[in-house]
């Protein structure tokens, strides 16, 4: 019964303070984070993107001074070549699957940044399944569409539902 927390805990860590005052974006969604950074100063940081779908978040910063404090940016473990643009022009920063890149500056109003998180199909073999497959691209797992049955199994006090698969869904792919 703990299903209809998922999207509150995820929408309460798209964002964290870090050391330094600074902030790190954890989780990728189009949102809006408004916090005090560096020597105090309130920002907001408006994020676009259609992530999972699309490989760019865009970061528009919004301040009232300029303000130096270091903003992370979270690298997924999927992703091989992420590219860090600063207003248009590459970042010279490392990075690396699984950590997170930082770029420590000068934030000014107006300022925007994208994150490319290039996504490439992959395909795995879990030998532990049967050599069963699927198929990735980033951190999307594509599967074919099964037909549902939905059964109540459950009681008035406790509502449970039970789905059974009414096509075929153990398939084979050509590799």
């Amino acid at each position: 019964h703990n299903v209809g927390q998922g999207w509150p805990y995820y929408s309460e860590h798209l964002w964290l303070a870090t050391r330094g005052n600074g902030l790190a974006a954890m989780l990728y969604c189009p949102c809006e984070v408004t916090a005090r950074v560096g020597d105090g100063t309130p920002i907001t940081i408006i994020e676009d993107t259609d992530y999972p779908f699309d490989e760019d978040v865009k970061l528009t910063f919004r301040t009232p001074k300029d303000v130096e404090f270091p903003l992370m940016l979270r690298i997924p473990s999927w992703c091989d070549n992420a590219e860090v643009y600063i207003n248009g022009n590459r970042a010279n920063v490392k990075t690396r699957p699984c950590s997170y890149v930082v770029v420590k500056r000068v934030w000014s109003d107006g300022d925007h940044v994208i994150l490319r998180l290039p996504m490439k199909f992959k395909l795995t073999t879990w030998e532990k399944q049967g050599n069963a497959v699927s198929l990735s691209r980033g951190p999307l797992f594509y599967s074919l569409r099964i037909g549902e049955k939905w059964v109540n199994s459950g009681n008035d006090k406790w509502p449970n539902r039970e789905i059974f698969p009414t096509t075929p869904w153990n398939y084979c792919l050509v590799l």
